[in-house]
């Protein structure tokens, strides 16, 4: 029997892989969980909840102690082989511990984890004692493989340290040419040097001094591999984790109102207040300060110099409910200190955008979907089907001739929202087809009779459109109902529900999510079919109208994880009534030449092709002449494959509600002016106005 109901599922692209990475409090070391009984708990709701639950037994052990190694060691910078071949005596016989025998391998790993990670330590201070010389013919290269012994540990971090040494060197030289090489090597290089020791050492600390406890770092990390072993999404959630990932699927989230950029100097600039947030209120926190370090309360103090914005958001995501002191410094050098805690706020960067395209002959609406959020908690919430249904009537009233609905970046969400936004551009009838574990095969309805437009429609995509993103983009694709564009989707089509590990705790789905000291499990129960029994696991969308794109190059999609469900098709006779086709043939062939002949599509296919050939990740000579020549290589593709001189194709206009009524809310304006800048120059959105110009003139045609 069918006992899943699919309003409760997730579609998303891999749930929450990141772990708290900062330092913890000094006197509140955090309880060590009990992870024997949290892993036996998670084996046994994988195997009674999951789609295709595989064998637990010495292949499943051998792949989740794989990927438990290559979570703590990703860079191969820690570990010896020693050290591994030491450890690897459990690796098939996790699934006997997980089954109630001898708990033996999480104590060993954490030892031999915290005894590595100190002499990586040792490897940093030593590495970066004398000045790196860079005419010395060397070479850094990442490394799959496992170091020989500790001198090769230590050689590795030295090489590594020189690398990201002379990467910011290089980068400081294309802005400072006026020194000679040898003055500007001999002025730069001390302090760059102690700037990446800086960097690497916090990295660390943020393990060994973790705001989770360092037993319960390691020891969420074996649940985490234990999860992604059966599959790439299922998943396990510590009770913070889970926190953070509700709020990642909702528009409202613990926040301190507050946004970073980096500056030319590298230096972690306030960018943006939000009106009435903590960080407004405190009346000590400014746009265009500058954060020095923080800590949270009763901590160690970090540094925050040469940090980016992503790490330092790890920092900040470390506590929703603790004070965060800060210390800063405004333009003028002068100090500051602001003690914050975090509040609950609706946050923009997570709903529903809309605006007018003002064209020479008509005007097209653009709505910008960043997840198909909901109200999970059913206290009748933002729902992000009904966000795009107003935007669409806005859009209406202002005779917009067609609409562009952009879901590139769109990792996923509510299912229940997915068929509900189909429903808004196509009458009732079938979405798609569900298969559960026992194989049955469920059809994917919409329920309601009637539409809320019926006009052109293009729908954008890229390689991180994923889950419900893809979703709708089949449907509206199956049913003749939108022009897809862009490049090939992710390729996930499977969906999950949320589980308590608590015993006690019988509900599923985001009711289960209570306070409780077990932790929780997202688990692929079902797997998604178009309406005519194909899928999109590991294959995508494939759009109408392709474009290129710069994630072509990277390994981003759903055929480049491990442990991802296989392809396949099912047989169910499913009927619906499709739309007349669309003129993609005529509108393909425009959409061609117009690419062919953009420098800006150009710029973007030669970095595309340059990023496909070059080396992978952090390598090459460390020789100072060869890396200034290939950042200044990679600088101009990049610079070139971003700018594209803004579009005179079409003029933004704000919807009624949307345009600043008050000329002092300069928060409200800066959003605007952000978003009209980024909208102007993008030329996907550019070429997508074109081409919904197109199919409008073709139905025109007699």
């Amino acid at each position: 029997m069918y006992r899943i109901s699919f309003h409760r599922l997730l579609l998303v692209t891999s749930g929450l892989a990141a772990i708290c990475t900062g330092a913890r409090a000094q006197g509140h070391a955090p309880a060590v969980m009990n992870f024997k009984t949290e892993a036996f708990l998670l084996k046994n709701k994988i195997v009674a909840e999951h789609y295709s639950p595989p064998a637990i037994d010495d292949a499943f052990s051998a792949a989740a102690f794989d990927l438990f190694l290559d979570d703590l060691d990703p860079e191969r910078l820690i570990f010896t082989e020693g050290e591994v071949q030491a450890l690897k005596a459990h690796r098939n016989k996790l699934d006997d511990e997980i089954n109630g025998k001898s708990w033996n391998f999480l104590p060993a790993a954490t030892k031999s984890y915290q005894k590595a990670l100190a002499r990586a330590t040792q490897a940093i201070n030593q590495g970066t004692q004398r000045a790196f010389d860079f005419n010395v013919k060397e070479s850094y290269t990442e490394d799959t493989l496992w170091t020989k012994d500790e001198a090769f540990i230590f050689e590795r971090w030295r090489l590594l340290l020189k690398y990201e040494t002379l990467v910011r060197l290089t980068n400081t030289r294309n802005r400072n040419t006026a020194e000679p090489e040898a003055i500007f090597l001999k002025n730069q290089e001390p302090a760059t040097r102690n700037l990446v020791k800086t960097i690497n050492l916090a990295r660390l600390n943020r393990v060994l001094n973790n705001t989770a406890g360092f037993e319960n770092y390691v020891g969420i990390a074996l649940l985490r591999a234990l999860a992604n072993a059966v599959d790439a999404h299922t998943n396990y959630f510590s009770p913070k984790e889970m926190e953070d990932f509700m709020s990642e699927l909702s528009t409202e989230g613990y926040l301190f109102g507050f946004q970073l950029k980096t500056n030319d100097m590298g230096d972690l600039v306030v960018d943006q207040l939000t009106p009435g947030g903590p960080a407004w209120k405190s009346g000590a926190i400014h746009t265009g300060d500058v954060l020095d370090r923080l800590r949270w309360e009763g901590g160690h103090w970090v540094d925050l110099a040469g940090l980016d914005t992503h790490e330092v958001g790890l920092i900040l995501n470390e506590s929703n409910h603790q004070a965060l002191e800060i210390e800063l410094h405004g333009p003028g050098g002068q100090q500051t200190k602001a003690i914050l805690k975090k509040e609950k706020m609706s946050d923009d960067d997570n709903i529903v955008k809309s605006f007018i395209l003002q064209g020479d002959e008509r005007k097209i609406g653009y709505i910008y979907l960043p997840g198909f959020y909901t109200d999970w908690n059913g206290t009748e919430g933002s729902r992000c089907a009904n966000d795009v249904a107003a935007a669409i009537l806005k859009l209406k009233k202002e005779n917009i001739e067609g609409i562009i609905l952009d879901v590139r970046f769109n990792g996923g969400g509510s299912l229940q929202e997915a068929v509900a936004m189909a429903g808004i551009f196509i009458d009732a009838g079938p979405i798609g087809l569900l298969r559960s574990k026992g194989g049955e095969i469920v059809t994917v309805k919409d329920m309601n009779r009637g539409t809320i437009y019926n006009g052109p429609l293009v729908l954008m995509v890229n390689a991180l459109s994923a889950s419900a993103s893809e979703f709708l983009a089949a449907a509206l694709k199956d049913y003749h109902r939108a022009i897809i564009v862009g490049s090939r989707t992710c390729g996930k089509a499977t969906a999950q529900l949320i589980h308590p590990l608590d015993p006690k705790n019988t509900s599923s789905g985001f009711n289960g999510v209570t306070k409780s000291p077990f932790g929780y499990t997202a688990i692929t129960e079902q797997k998604i079919y178009r309406i005519n029994g194909k899928t999109v696991q590991r294959k995508g969308v494939v759009p109408d109208v392709p474009l290129p794109d710069l994630l072509n190059a990277l390994p981003v999609r759903e055929q480049d994880m491990e442990h991802t469900l296989p392809s396949d098709s099912v047989q169910k006779k499913t009927y619906y009534d499709p739309f007349p086709f669309l003129p993609l043939k005529v509108v393909r062939a425009k959409s061609d030449e117009r690419v062919a002949a953009s420098a800006a599509f150009k710029q973007q296919q030669y970095y595309t092709t340059w990023l496909l050939q070059k080396e992978g990740g952090n390598s090459g000579s460390l020789l100072f002449n060869d890396r200034l020549a290939a950042s200044q290589q990679e600088q101009t593709l990049e610079t070139g494959a971003h700018a594209t001189g803004g579009t005179k194709a079409y003029r933004i206009g704000l919807l009624p509600g949307d345009a600043v009524a008050d000329p002092a809310d300069d928060y409200k304006k800066n959003i605007n002016t952000a978003w009209i800048n980024r909208l102007l120059q993008d030329i996907y959105i550019e070429e997508s106005f074109y081409i919904i110009n197109d199919q409008i003139n073709q139905s025109k045609k007699p």
